[in-house]
């Protein structure tokens, strides 16, 4: 039975595949970065007992929402190293930004696409 709901409390635990996601949200950003710490806290206690690894250099956080550029000091840490902020991250393939836009996103799928269009070209013209 996976229990990492059980394990941490303050935070609703997402799970797909390979990735475990944590979502946190409150209008304090010193409340926040004190939940915040502590979450990671415990879901690295989790992944210590249950013999799982947390790759660092996956792991990353981003603050969503209008007050986002606040968190200049907000730091996160796991087993004393810091984890990487970035302005936008990939979750179940749509990358999502801090300002909740999709720039970053439909510049991803136009990136994607634009390699595949010259195969269809080729096709078309031995044809």
């Amino acid at each position: 039975m996976n229990d990492i709901q059980y394990a941490v409390l303050n935070a609703k635990s997402r799970l797909f595949t390979d990735e475990t996601n944590l979502f946190l949200h409150n209008s304090d950003p010193a409340n926040i970065l004190a939940t915040t710490n502590v979450s990671m806290s415990q879901l690295s206690e989790w992944f210590t007992v249950n013999r799982f690894s947390l790759n660092l250099n996956k792991t990353c956080y981003s603050i969503f929402g209008p007050n986002h550029k606040v968190s200049t000091g907000f730091h996160l840490y796991i087993n004393g190293q810091e984890v990487q902020k970035t302005e936008s991250c990939k979750y179940l393939g749509i990358i999502i930004d801090c300002n909740l836009k999709w720039r970053d996103h439909t510049s991803y799928v136009y990136n994607k696409l634009i390699k595949f269009v010259s195969i269809f070209f080729i096709k078309l013209e031995a044809n």
